[in-house]
């Protein structure tokens, strides 16, 4: 038996020894890239990828006509419209909100980021690009106007989310999409919310927007980060959209090249991953 555990470590170290050879003959492809080009279904955009971090992010990922999360993709080109208002809440380095600029080129799009490391990159890419019509703002989407705490890390990260359970954390100001586009004065189309658990905090915030009419929502549901750091069922966000009256699918696989859909009808309906997208429409 011991002989047998033994094998099978030396079998895993040495699988993991490929991978890590494998990842770094992948590597050194992209060495001394400075642009990531997105180049899918006529649309061109450039992405900076001079600093370390952006250049982890895209490469290896986005290889050999590879995109970033493509069925997520395919909606917002297949959904937004050149004279559109979009909100991108949680932006990330910019990835969607580029998109969304050159797709709503004579609308306006609003992005919103609670990591301040990640502003300069995502204002590198919107200039790189003359994106004129994009507004960048450092804030968290919640339920309230005031502070939100998001803990302190060394580099950017997708993952990093508001909570109060940190021992080092910075305040970052908090504003509600109700607010937010009242004193904008506009009318947005489409929204998007990524947020890493937060998205009850922020479907809290926009009860007035949510009962607009034609408005589409992509929503990323995190299921058992809402459950662990909000208290929160999935189930009550399905509720709340159900009661507005949008038609709700979920993305099979956001991260497949093809879109499919199952249609969610009940709070009974399961959804098929912890981590999912929620097309939502009126």
């Amino acid at each position: 038996m011991k002989q047998l555990i033994k094998k099978s470590l030396k079998k895993l170290e040495l699988i993991k020894k490929l991978n890590t050879f494998r990842l770094k003959q992948i590597n050194k492809k992209f060495v001394g890239l400075k642009e990531y080009v997105f180049n899918y279904d006529g649309i061109k955009i450039l992405f900076d990828t001079t600093d370390s971090y952006s250049h982890s992010w895209f490469y290896p990922r986005c290889r050999n006509g590879k995109i970033h999360e493509p069925a997520a993709t395919n909606i917002f080109i297949d959904t937004i419209k050149e004279s559109d208002c979009v909100l991108d809440i949680g932006g990330h380095i910019g990835y969607f909100s580029c998109i969304s600029s050159y797709l709503a080129s004579k609308g306006s799009v609003h992005v919103f980021e609670v990591d301040p490391k990640c502003i300069p990159l995502i204002k590198k890419n919107v200039a790189l690009n003359n994106f004129a019509n994009v507004t960048v703002n450092n804030n968290a989407v919640s339920n309230a106007i005031g502070f939100e705490k998001i803990p302190v890390y060394d580099a950017p990260s997708p993952a990093l989310r508001i909570s109060n359970n940190r021992k080092q954390f910075i305040e970052v100001p908090s504003v509600t999409v109700d607010s937010y586009i009242s004193s904008k004065d506009i009318t947005p189309n489409f929204i998007k919310i990524d947020v890493e658990g937060a998205e009850w905090k922020v479907l809290n915030g926009m009860k007035t927007t949510l009962k607009q009419e034609n408005l589409k929502l992509l929503v990323e549901v995190h299921i058992n980060f809402l459950k662990n750091n909000f208290n929160t069922d999935y189930r009550d966000i399905i509720e709340l959209l159900l009661n507005e009256g949008f038609t709700i699918k979920e993305i099979i696989n956001h991260r497949a090249r093809k879109t499919e859909f199952n249609k969610i009808s009940s709070i009974h309906d399961k959804l098929s991953n912890i981590n999912t997208m929620l097309y939502c429409e009126k």
